[in-house]
């Protein structure tokens, strides 16, 4: 949403998608390079494979998720451009969740090149009421530009969020496709109108019938700030 001053009044980042191909992923790979507000985001995707050995001293059952050989081909990719590695489909969550780190600041980025000077500063202003939002490995993303309170610190903040999604992914992996019985898991979110009495009742019955499902129910109150 942007207000007629051309600036946003909400700026919104979503989950990890297909990725891009051709001249926009080539375009964002070049903002990683040659923004220096993103030199710091750029040198962590060069230390991802030593991160990556640091995280699995620390916790040794990461020793069985190829980690290293990921991270450093999405480093390969950031220097020698070309196309990424791996597609969405077929990427452990440790790399494609990083990847969507790179390609949301990127195109962050790209936008404020496109306000010109010290727009970011700018940009928080003009959000002030809608904010910035960010769902499932876009929340990420929301809290370093959010934090940030000049470009200098965006980069910064942006690596930080990089090594995070990295330490995520990494347990999603473990618990996921390289766990001793690999699991595929699904997230169901279920809404009832506030006026039916029964429908929470109803809606738990219904889900707690069938195997291995978790139900987790909002609180009471959650209705006073919601509509029909």
């Amino acid at each position: 949403m942007t207000s007629a001053s051309g600036l946003p009044s909400l700026i919104i980042f979503g989950p990890h998608t297909d990725f891009p191909v051709g001249e926009s992923l080539e375009e964002l790979r070049q903002e990683l390079n040659s923004v220096p507000r993103l030199s710091a985001l750029s040198h962590a995707v060069s230390d991802l494979p030593r991160f990556w050995n640091s995280l699995v001293d620390f916790d040794t059952e990461l020793r069985q998720i190829p980690g290293v050989s990921y991270l450093g081909q999405l480093g390969e990719w950031l220097r020698d451009g070309g196309c990424l590695p791996h597609n969405q489909s077929d990427a452990p969550n440790h790399y494609g969740l990083a990847v969507t780190i790179l390609l949301q600041i990127s195109q962050y980025s790209c936008f404020l090149n496109h306000l010109g000077k010290d727009s970011h500063p700018r940009v928080l202003r003009s959000v002030e009421s809608g904010g910035i939002q960010g769902f499932c490995s876009g929340f990420l993303n929301a809290i370093a530009i959010a934090s940030s309170e000049t470009e200098v610190d965006l980069g910064s903040a942006a690596a930080v969020a990089l090594r995070l999604a990295v330490c995520i992914g990494a347990y999603v992996d473990l618990d996921g496709i390289y766990s001793q019985k690999p699991e595929k898991y699904s997230c169901v979110v279920i809404r009832w109108k506030k006026t039916s009495s029964d429908g929470k009742a109803e809606i738990a019955s219904m889900i707690e019938s069938f195997p291995n499902v978790r139900c987790y129910l909002p609180l009471t109150n959650f209705w006073n700030s919601t509509s029909d």
